[in-house]
């Protein structure tokens, strides 16, 4: 015997799929991820330096309170990573994935985050003074107040 679905079946499971996403999309990126690992600054350069022709994977990496200004991250997969008190001075950030990172109270001013992804980042308290955010996407991220760039910025 062969079931046929009713348009309003499909219907009804697109709306729960729908309503599903949506749920999880809105969850709070995590202050203390599960499955995280410790990283010293000298093992944060010596993977960014391994990853020639490929991107450097630093996801679910704890960077808390590192000094990582100037370094070159560019295309890194940063997701669910511990960013909170780092400095990113004038790092480059072209094109990481940072969904899901903490960045609670990261100095990132003058950074490169041209194309980088903050779905979901925690965003509190962050420094973004001068920050170039040239096709950055930021889809529901967590900050306290409003995220003000100053003037030479390039939040275009």
């Amino acid at each position: 015997m062969r079931t046929l679905w009713r348009p309003t079946d499909v219907l009804s499971l697109l709306i729960a799929a729908t309503f599903l996403g949506t749920a999880l999309a809105c969850s709070k990126a995590p202050e203390a991820a599960g499955g995280t690992t410790r990283l010293s600054l000298a093992e944060v350069k010596t993977t960014l330096a391994g990853a020639t022709g490929t991107a450097p994977d630093l996801s679910q990496a704890d960077l808390r309170g590192l000094d990582l200004s100037g370094l070159d991250f560019k295309r890194a997969n940063l997701t669910r990573a511990l960013l909170a008190r780092a400095k990113l001075v004038k790092a480059n950030l072209f094109t990481c994935d940072l969904t899901d990172a903490v960045l609670t109270d990261a100095d990132l001013r003058g950074a490169n985050l041209d194309g980088t992804v903050l779905r979901r980042a925690n965003l509190q308290r962050a420094n973004l003074e001068g920050a170039r955010l040239f096709a950055t996407i930021v889809e529901q991220a967590i900050s306290a107040a409003p995220i003000w760039l100053a003037p030479g910025s390039s939040g275009t």
